[in-house]
């Protein structure tokens, strides 16, 4: 039963992975006048593609980059920082939209005005980038000095979380090549100008998966440490992006397989304790939120309404809008907040088959391209709104950005074949070992389940990527035919 399930839940992550390669060309190239006749034929191609990349490519590219990118990972953390300071100064990104908001109420709670941002909402964005990005704030300002630093060091927590996770699950070589891939990532170098939570999210869900692996572990001298500090982990990654809150709930189910070697009891308890250490970073930050709106329950932040309503309303589209059918931004935080929600329930409850069709189209979106980097790091990099930026930017701009979404197009569709060749090799074992495996995928299943219902845009896709590196590293490791070995020859202990 159990063996079947993960073999269920292997093959739902490989399906998405292939619909990203299968949808990348529908959305990447520009076909005016294509109507249905030019979407079948993208489709069409994409599908091809997916196939080419699975059953040719991909192995062949993955081997170069064993042979080339898979040395002393010591060496490659001391690249990935350099990339990430040279990235930040070349594209120098002048902070717009949710990036500015995090920098001004950072530097609040730095200069001790508190946590209140310029239109005098006390708890309207979520806290966790801010939180982060307060002390290098106060030691340098409010700027791209501070930014770079927090990104840097985020990257570095990142790879060295993916390498544990790696290492555990697969052995050095690809352990290496996981924090090779991930340090040469087009999208998060690009991002290291930009405070953005989705940089947070990212570095703490490895972090979080990490710690709860050595946390599991029959063999770990203090469990409960590594627990508490799991469940810290996600906890800020929940303060960072409140849309993760429900993924505590699928820490059981993703490392269930502790229970055979720890027992029930034992597996039960330090489930307690990881999601004991994840309550001690979110409860304060609710507590002070009821507190300070007199008993008024709203979470973590109070634009979750604002959000679910642009996200489920008549005009949705799957993407990111200004403002749902109804507009309500303009309203006071709690009444923007729970009119939100009370609005988006509605609209669902009356369109359950548009909400269906909706929530497709926002998977769809999700996973078909990789480009938020070059996007706010360069496109958008000059402060000006998107329509002032495709008038006003130079040529050069233009230029450098179109080429750095094609670079991102080419590793998310390669970085995607890498995880569904990997997964599909999955089909034929049926050894219960395979389940340890399971952690790499749950975050892109909780992603393109949760996000797709409460969120609108590409950005969600970018944390629930980060544990699947390990995966797209074992892939280009070219042992695919013994995917699930390492479970039995190392313990995974």
């Amino acid at each position: 039963m159990l063996e079947t399930l993960a073999t269920a839940e292997f093959m739902l992550a490989a399906a998405l992975l292939l619909l990203a390669i299968v949808v990348a060309p529908y959305y990447a190239i520009q076909w005016p006048g294509g109507g249905w006749v030019g979407a079948a034929i993208l489709i069409a191609l994409g599908m091809a593609l997916a196939w080419l990349m699975v059953r040719h490519v991909t192995q062949r590219i993955g081997a170069t980059i064993t042979a080339h990118l898979g040395g002393q990972w010591h060496l490659t953390l001391i690249v990935g920082a350099v990339l990430q300071v040279g990235a930040a100064a070349i594209t120098a990104p002048v902070p717009t939209s949710d990036f500015r908001m995090y920098l001004l109420l950072a530097e609040g709670l730095a200069s001790g005005v508190g946590y209140v941002d310029d239109a005098g909402r006390l708890a309207f964005m979520p806290p966790g980038m801010p939180f982060v990005l307060t002390p290098f704030v106060w030691m340098f300002g409010a700027n791209l000095v501070a930014v770079t630093a927090v990104n840097v060091v985020l990257f570095l927590l990142g790879a060295l979380a993916l390498w544990s996770i790696a290492f555990r699950l697969f052995g050095r070589s690809v352990a290496n090549v996981s924090v090779a891939l991930y340090t040469i990532w087009p999208t998060r170098i690009l991002s290291a100008g930009l405070p953005a939570k989705e940089t947070l999210t990212l570095a703490m869900l490895l972090v979080g998966a990490a710690l709860s692996l050595k946390a599991l572990s029959e063999t770990e001298r203090r469990p409960w440490a590594a627990g508490v500090a799991a469940g810290a982990a996600y906890g800020l990654a929940s303060l960072a992006q409140p849309g993760f809150l429900l993924f505590l709930l699928t820490i059981p189910i993703a490392f269930r397989f502790a229970a055979r070697s720890l027992g029930v009891t034992e597996f039960v308890t330090r489930i307690g304790v990881i999601m004991v250490g994840a309550m001690l970073c979110i409860v304060p930050w609710v507590l002070r939120n009821n507190m300070i709106f007199e008993g008024e329950f709203v979470g973590v932040a109070t634009n979750g309404g604002s959000v679910f309503y642009r996200a489920n309303n008549p005009r949705a589209t799957g993407e990111w809008a200004a403002e749902g059918e109804i507009p309500i931004t303009h309203l006071p935080e709690l009444e923007q907040n729970k009119l939100g929600f009370a609005l988006g329930r509605e609209w669902i409850k009356s369109h359950p088959l548009d909400m269906l069709r909706l929530s497709l189209r926002k998977v769809t979106y999700l996973l078909a391209s990789d480009d938020d980097g070059p996007y706010w790091g360069i496109f958008r990099g000059t402060g000006r709104n998107h329509d002032d930026s495709r008038r006003l930017n130079s040529s050069g701009r233009i230029a450098a950005f179109e080429l750095a979404s094609l670079a991102s197009l080419v590793f998310w569709i390669l970085f995607a074949a890498w995880g569904a060749s990997a997964l599909l090799a999955l089909r034929s074992h049926r050894d219960p070992s395979a389940e340890r495996l399971l952690p790499l995928i749950y975050p892109l299943l909780y992603s393109a389940c949760v996000f797709s219902i409460f969120e609108s845009g590409t950005r969600q896709h970018i944390a629930a990527a980060g544990p699947l590196f390990a995966l797209a590293a074992f892939a280009c490791h070219g042992s695919l035919n013994r995917v699930a070995q390492p479970a039995r020859t190392r313990g995974l202990s």
